[in-house]
């Protein structure tokens, strides 16, 4: 596999329509106007809370655990897309998520596959629904500031606990996870 540029949100800013795809708090709360939401998967992926974060779930000094990607060819990694439409929509949505994600997060941007659900499919012609999507998502590499990687799961249940920050408890956002995965995951 050889070195690939990653995208940047400057070079978005022009298109009509983009879909996004959420596996943490975007799943609940994406923050942006969009048209439609479809629940499905990413493959090659698994989700793990080795990113810090010190404004949303945690502070400085102590920072939250929430979820990134890494690549792992044999998981899948459940969430949800969001479907953006119109110039002026795209835009206002990648203002906000690159405050939200890349500025204050730490996050590096991609482009991925997304399935959508057969569940989401039932009331859609499944020859225009079935095809995978192109999602932009939000992964934090390794090599930024707020990465903590793994812990013992002592540290990270303590971690997930008891830290906070401005949108709330760190529980809260593990818990906003486990709920989307046992209620809309088949």
């Amino acid at each position: 596999m050889g070195i690939r540029k990653r995208p940047v949100i400057s070079d978005l800013v022009n298109r009509e329509d983009l879909w996004v795809f959420g596996y943490g708090s975007l799943i609940w709360n994406p923050g942006f106007k969009y048209c439609e939401n479809r629940i499905g998967y990413i493959d090659g992926f698994s989700r793990k809370l080795y990113q810090g974060n010190v404004t949303h779930r945690g502070r400085p000094g102590l920072p939250g655990r929430v979820a990134t990607l890494l690549e792992d060819q044999d998981s899948r990694v459940w969430g949800r897309s969001f479907h953006v439409v119109g110039l002026n929509e795209v835009r206002l949505c990648l203002e906000h998520l690159g405050l939200r994600e890349c500025i204050l997060g730490g996050y590096d941007i991609e482009f991925v596959e997304f399935h959508t659900s057969s569940r989401t499919l039932l009331n859609e012609k499944k020859s225009q629904s079935s095809k995978p999507l192109e999602a932009l998502v939000f992964i934090a590499l390794p090599s930024n500031h707020l990465y903590l990687g793994p812990g013992t799961c002592d540290e990270m249940a303590r971690c997930i606990f008891q830290n906070e920050g401005a949108s709330g408890c760190n529980l809260d956002y593990f818990l906003g996870i486990l709920e989307f995965l046992q209620e809309s995951v088949p």
